[in-house]
């Protein structure tokens, strides 16, 4: 089977998932001949912040109230060690130096 997605022009689409495009060769092989990809500067700064929490309630909590404010993290992870009560919430900022900071 051979398979094309996109075309030469392709506005706001940030790419194709290629799980979905070989989802029906039930786990065999499919090779990717052509792709086209859009890449972006590295941000000028970027910083982790981490905050720890008494248990996985309060720091999924946090996590939520990260995602759903006016902030634009590029990632948000949820960190809990195994048997911990308390879970750590780390946020990922980037952007320009006084934007992060």
């Amino acid at each position: 089977m051979v398979a094309k997605a996109g075309g030469k022009v392709v506005k706001n689409v940030a790419g194709y998932d290629l799980a979905k495009l070989l989802g029906g060769a039930y786990g065999t092989l499919g090779i990717v001949t052509r792709m086209v990809v859009r890449l972006h500067p590295l941000p000028p700064s970027s910083r982790w912040l981490t905050c720890s929490y008494p248990d996985l309630d309060a720091a999924a909590g946090a996590a939520a109230a990260v995602t759903g404010s006016q902030l634009f993290p590029t990632a948000v992870e949820v960190r809990r060690s195994a048997g911990a009560a308390g879970a750590d919430v780390q946020v990922l900022l980037e952007g320009t130096e006084r934007g992060v900071r």
